[in-house]
């Protein structure tokens, strides 16, 4: 039963993004791509805190459909990001690598998480799993002001995905 339901969730994720993904090209055409990357993360925030806070399955389908559309805002954004600041500080030569270890970063970030989280929930008796979702929560919060306070030293035409 919670095989079933967990594969549920992974399915409305997946018709999520493949039902927002083509939309939000026009949202990242007219903002800064630091903003759309900030308001992208402030969704993980509120799906997080709704992991922490709550329990059900309509809470957990509620947080999985705000925690994607903060995906699927958040990841096209910060690759075009990616893209433009490595074309300008690196150059055409140099695009690849720079893209290439802005990938390797986030992997490896998400990779420590996974099993930093899955070890605490396996083998300590006092972590609440509202914790680690908090946690999470807190470390959105900190890129989005991450990203906002980083706005202002990105040359202009950076900031736009077109």
């Amino acid at each position: 039963e919670d095989a079933a339901f967990i594969g549920l969730l992974f399915g409305w994720n997946g018709v999520l993004v493949v039902a927002r993904q083509i939309r939000m090209r026009g949202l990242i055409k007219k903002a800064a791509l630091t903003t759309v990357c900030a308001a992208g993360l402030a969704f993980y925030v509120i799906g997080y805190s709704v992991l922490a806070s709550f329990s059900g399955w309509f809470w957990y389908f509620l947080a999985v459909t705000v925690i994607t559309l903060g995906e699927v805002i958040h990841s096209p954004a910060s690759n075009a990001l990616i893209s433009n600041l490595a074309s300008h500080l690196g150059g055409p030569r140099r695009q690849g690598s720079y893209i290439g270890f802005a990938q390797f970063v986030g992997v490896m970030g998400g990779l420590t998480a996974s099993i930093g989280g899955g070890y605490l929930l396996e083998h300590s008796r006092n972590v609440h799993v509202a914790i680690l979702w908090m946690t999470a929560a807190v470390a959105a919060t900190v890129a989005a002001l991450g990203y906002l306070l980083y706005r202002k030293k990105v040359p202009s035409q950076d900031l736009l995905g077109i």
